[in-house]
């Protein structure tokens, strides 16, 4: 993003006492363009710096070396020369918004919303206000300002992948919150326990996930509809295809258990009345159809998909050509894209009956309208957080769909979608992600490195060790790349390998450090330099969110004979490892 102004000084001015300051001056102005051009800009910001001190007076000029800090990087400079500018004139578009800006890369992101929203106010139509306006809001925890923000970013510039990128961290935002508030509200619930179910299908956790089916089948009081059908789903992933079948009869209304009737049928081999139970479905409840034929392949591995489709095709008819048709448009954005229309009035028997009706419909932006209206009027139902949270996720999900559907060939928006995926545990999609990066771009560092890390995160350690590797072919001192392939090396307990790795790694970011510490505390446990791996457990300390580096620091006191470190130090492990159970029941948001 690059804005540069251009002055135009006037003959005759009254400058500073030079025996020549007109010509000094437009020497300076020369030199600051000539830098500019050649991409010299801490000259060029400087050059404009000394024509500012010859023209105190005019705002532009340390507008203009505002942008220069700005481009290069150099932030806190960027921020006195567009602090200047505005004690100059207030409203001037560019300070402002760049001011902003540079705020939020001094991670100061409450002190930039002022200049941000001045910003917007003077330039209606520029994106780049409400862009960062909706990043600072998400930066500090306020979702739905934070959706606000980026929602007119993407009216304003519709085919820009950064602001929907945004509005699904938004919406995902606003998920976790709504998950939250159930969770500490209703933590006994049936909503409760099937939002955990879920959670735990998507991480491939199947035994919890039983456990938390069947106490949301037995949880008093009303359960979120189809749940027999996902419990049945979940049978089928374990291979119980009677029990399964048991619990579709248990929710004969649901499209989610026919489709899933279907599926067991198909898997029998009976593929003909597999499609005619799909195309009734199809002509009963064509919304329901389509929101629920996805889970024809629920779990499924890509061999698995290959030979179901070639069935399919050899079965022929036009049911199975709708199937495949289905599968190969995958996400889409087009939820997120429908016309807005308002709920209709009811009580909150008919709130819950809509929003479950317009969820299982597809019509995402529908439930979470419907969840709005009964936290409103009945704030004390579950239901209407449930709902929250499940509209949402959805609306998260078909908004990184558009940002990869309106800038296709951009391997910067497809890396971020794929660090999004992979925080979601959300594997395929992720792979999918980095798998377009690498299609523009071969060889991509961005690409091999999530790929990398996504297969590393998803157990195939041996897989993600020779992505890496070839991640560091093309970029060997790259501190992120140096670290993720430590930590590969460590968790194959290849310790000595790993160590030259993560002495790379301490160039990567600072927020990272601490983890490439507290692995080199590992590294030099494993292999008997107990004093060393002492000093780096102690700076690892602040990376520890399970409770395991507490752990090895408390177990090597103990072997040099320090107990009373070596008990605070066991305590404190057991203090993270208890809020992390804690924590376990409020993680409600499938693929976190």
């Amino acid at each position: 993003m690059r804005v540069f102004l251009s002055i135009v000084v006037a003959a005759g001015l009254q400058l500073s006492a030079d025996p020549n300051p007109a010509a000094t001056f437009e020497t300076l102005l020369v030199q600051a363009r000539e830098a500019q051009a050649r991409s010299d800009f801490h000259a060029a910001a400087e050059a404009y710096r000394k024509a500012a001190a010859l023209r105190p007076d005019v705002a532009e000029l340390w507008s203009n070396a505002g942008l220069m800090y700005h481009e290069s990087r150099e932030f806190r400079q960027a921020e006195d020369a567009f602090g200047r500018a505005l004690r100059l004139d207030q409203s001037l578009f560019v300070p402002n918004l760049f001011l902003g800006l540079d705020l939020l890369q001094l991670r100061r992101p409450r002190e930039a919303i002022p200049y941000l929203a001045k910003a917007e106010k003077l330039n209606s139509r520029d994106p780049q206000a409400p862009l960062a306006l909706g990043r600072a809001y998400h930066t500090l925890l306020e979702p739905e300002r934070s959706l606000a923000s980026y929602q007119r970013a993407a009216a304003l510039a519709p085919r820009n992948g950064d602001a929907w990128y945004g509005v699904g961290l938004a919406y995902f935002g606003l998920a976790e919150k709504a998950g939250a508030k159930l969770a500490a509200s209703f933590g006994d619930s049936a909503y409760v326990a099937r939002l955990a179910a879920d959670a735990f299908v998507e991480q491939g956790r199947l035994p919890e996930a039983r456990n938390a089916y069947r106490a949301a089948l037995e949880a008093p009081g009303t359960r979120p509809r189809c749940t027999h059908a996902s419990y049945g789903f979940l049978l089928i992933l374990s291979g119980e295809p009677a029990h399964a079948q048991q619990e579709f009869a248990g929710d004969p209304g649901c499209p989610d258990a026919r489709v899933g009737l279907a599926r067991l049928r198909f898997e029998s081999g009976a593929q003909n009345d597999a499609m005619a139970l799909l195309g009734d479905l199809a002509r009963s409840d064509p919304e329901g159809f389509d929101s629920a034929l996805p889970r024809f392949w629920q779990g499924l591995n890509g061999q698995e998909i290959s030979d179901r489709l070639a069935k399919l095709r050899q079965s022929g008819g036009p049911m199975a050509e709708v199937v495949v048709a289905h599968l190969s448009n995958g996400v889409r954005s087009v939820p997120l894209l429908e016309v807005e229309r308002p709920v209709p009035e009811f009580d909150a028997g008919g709130l819950e009956r809509f929003a479950s009706d317009t969820f299982l419909d597809g019509h995402y932006r529908r439930t979470a309208l419907a969840s709005e209206r009964l936290l409103e009027k009945y704030p004390n139902n579950p239901a209407g957080w449930y709902w929250a949270v499940r509209a949402n996720q959805k609306l998260g999900i078909a908004a990184l769909a558009r940002a990869s559907e309106v800038e296709p060939d951009s391997p910067r928006i497809h890396a971020l979608l794929g660090d999004v995926y992979q925080r979601r545990r959300m594997f395929e999609e992720a792979r999918e992600e980095y798998a377009k990066v690498l299609a523009v771009s071969p060889g991509s560092v961005a690409g091999l490195a999530g790929l990398a890390a996504v297969d590393f995160t998803d157990g195939k350690v041996e897989v993600a060790q020779d992505t890496a590797q070839k991640a560091l072919a093309r970029s060997p001192e790259d501190g992120e790349i140096n670290l993720l392939m430590g930590e590969i090396l460590v968790a194959r307990k290849q310790y000595a390998d790993a160590e030259p790795y993560l002495k790379r790694a301490l160039k990567a970011r600072a927020d990272l450090l601490a983890r490439v510490h507290a692995l080199l505390g590992r590294v030099f446990a494993m292999t008997g330099r107990e004093t060393e791996a002492i000093e780096e457990l102690r700076q690892g300390l602040a990376s520890d969110d399970d409770g395991s580096v507490h752990y090895q620091l408390a177990r090597l006191y103990q072997r040099t004979g320090n107990s009373k470190a070596a008990e605070a130090a066991f305590e404190e492990s057991k203090r993270i490892r208890a809020r992390n159970d804690e924590l376990a029941q409020k993680e409600l948001v499938p693929g976190d």
